[in-house]
């Protein structure tokens, strides 16, 4: 197991989810840009929606920051 001092380690990391929204793809989750309305988003309207993020090693991780999308709350779901 790695313990990174690094801060985010899912940065730029390889991201998959259900389906995009619109330009909403996966990969914006990790980009590092947490500015209003650039996000990830699925199209999936059911609790069957699901993100992932492949960090490429074992981390322990103690917190995990959300940024949420207001002007988008429609595709939360």
């Amino acid at each position: 197991m790695y313990c990174s001092p690094l801060g985010n380690v899912a940065y730029n990391k390889n991201t998959a989810q259900t389906a995009d929204y619109n330009n909403h793809t996966s990969d914006r989750a990790v980009d590092g840009i947490t500015d209003y309305g650039i996000c990830a988003g699925t199209n999936v309207e059911s609790n069957e929606a699901w993100w992932r993020v492949d960090l490429g090693q074992l981390h322990r991780i103690y917190s995990v920051t959300l940024y949420p999308a207001e002007c988008e709350l429609a595709i939360l779901h």
